[in-house]
């Protein structure tokens, strides 16, 4: 994927230096993994500062909340947080989402992360293909197709004639990392379920129960990853689901905080 649409480096460095470290104490157990009951934050030293690099414009001030970063993003801060810290942070899959928005423990993260919120699931899908679980980027480069004039004289009539002409440019992009093919796809179109595994599938939408599948749409690379937040209506409860640009800045998604290590030992 091309990296326009990524922030600089030094802008994901210098977040990395003004977060509030989370709390060991406050990380709660869902299953095997560990999730904290607040979104990634700003330290509040640094809210009235001038920051700097528009890292302002990424701010949720009532909150301190960090928005507006995307799935590439998120995934590059959680390096720069895990180099500067040692925090080895992820996402937090659609099912771990699920069983912590139903979890009574995980009430803070439900009301102060999900109901206010979309968070990424860390999972992936390129059109046509399977479902992948990412756990980073890297920097690559590779070769791709481009179209050129070239301007020729013609012999015979002495007129100019520009041909479209198809060469090869190197440039630099960003290539996920995947841990795991789900062997899955998003689902193919919108409406209620109730239950799924791994991830909602197009089966599990029958037009019943408390979750929604709201969207599904890829950006013009075929890339499209997976976000949810909580969904409250008069008598029931769930999750809302979508999948779309990964690459897109929303003012309503943020950066939860997920770890497979304890962090109270």
């Amino acid at each position: 994927m091309t990296v326009e649409g990524v922030m600089p480096d030094e802008v994901l460095r210098s977040i990395a230096d003004m977060i509030e470290l989370p709390e060991d104490s406050r990380f709660i157990k869902i299953d095997n993994a560990w999730v904290y009951p607040n979104s990634l934050r700003i330290s509040e030293k640094y809210i009235e500062d001038e920051m700097g690099h528009g890292i302002d414009l990424v701010i949720n001030k009532d909150d301190r909340s960090l928005i507006r970063l995307n799935f590439p993003d998120q995934l590059l801060l959680q390096e720069r947080i895990k180099q500067k810290y040692g925090l080895n942070l992820r996402h937090g899959s659609s099912e771990e989402q699920q069983k912590a928005f139903k979890a009574k423990e995980a009430e803070w993260y439900r009301d102060s992360v999900l109901r206010k919120y979309y968070v990424y699931t860390g999972e992936l899908e390129r059109r046509g293909e399977n479902v992948m679980r990412i756990t980073g980027v890297k920097m690559g480069r590779a070769k791709v197709p481009y179209e050129a004039r070239k301007i020729i004289i013609d012999r015979d009539s002495g007129k100019e004639i520009q041909p479209m002409l198809v060469s090869m440019k190197e440039i630099e992009q960003l290539q996920f990392i995947s841990a795991e093919d789900l062997a899955k796809r998003v689902p193919e179109k919108v409406g209620l379920f109730e239950s799924f595994e791994v991830i909602p599938r197009t089966r599990d939408i029958t037009g019943k129960g408390n979750n929604y599948w709201s969207f599904t749409a890829f950006n013009d690379e075929n890339y499209s990853a997976i976000m949810c937040r909580a969904r409250y209506l008069r008598k029931s409860s769930g999750l809302e689901f979508g999948s779309g640009d990964p690459i897109h800045r929303l003012d309503t998604i943020t950066m939860a905080l997920w770890t497979d290590e304890n962090p109270k030992k």
